[in-house]
């Protein structure tokens, strides 16, 4: 006989705007997925997302979005390259779309693309990863997808 063991717990965390735990209705209980879908690692503090990690205590990215520099470009304006979202959390909180919600940006976090394996497969919107030189060099690619569908000729000769 089986024997299945299903454990079922309620708990329900909250966060503040920068995103430090205001309300956790089960601290014994360790969750992984923390702040906005990251993954919370609990020896560093760090809350890690697709493209950087997110320190909670202070606030701010630990490494750099370089994504700022074409922006700067074209709108000049005062910038920092480690503010988590322009200092001001509340102002887009709808804006979800560079955070882990579904099973397709779970994958890209964990390196899993389709689009890095076959040649065609559309790219999914949270894309950090390069495709391989294989795959760029034996298609007639264009950052990693397909330009051109290849034609197959094939004939059937009966004698």
């Amino acid at each position: 006989s089986e024997t299945c063991v299903c454990v079922c717990c309620d708990v329900q965390v909250q966060y503040t705007a920068y995103g430090e735990v205001y309300l956790d209705s089960n601290p014994e209980f360790q969750l992984v997925v923390g702040f906005h879908g990251g993954l919370y690692d609990t020896l560093t503090k760090l809350v890690h997302f697709t493209q950087r990690d997110y320190d909670v205590l202070a606030g701010r990215w630990t490494s750099p979005d370089y994504a700022t520099w074409p922006k700067i470009g074209k709108d000049p304006a005062p910038f920092n390259l480690y503010m988590f979202k322009n200092n001001n959390p509340l102002s887009d909180v709808l804006d979800i779309k560079n955070y882990v919600t579904d099973v397709k940006s779970w994958l890209v976090m964990f390196g899993f693309q389709l689009s890095n394996i076959i040649p065609g497969f559309p790219r999914h919107t949270l894309y950090f990863v390069e495709p391989p030189y294989e795959l760029q060099a034996s298609q007639d690619c264009e950052n990693g997808q397909v330009r051109r569908p290849g034609t197959a000729y094939s004939s059937i000769a009966l004698y």
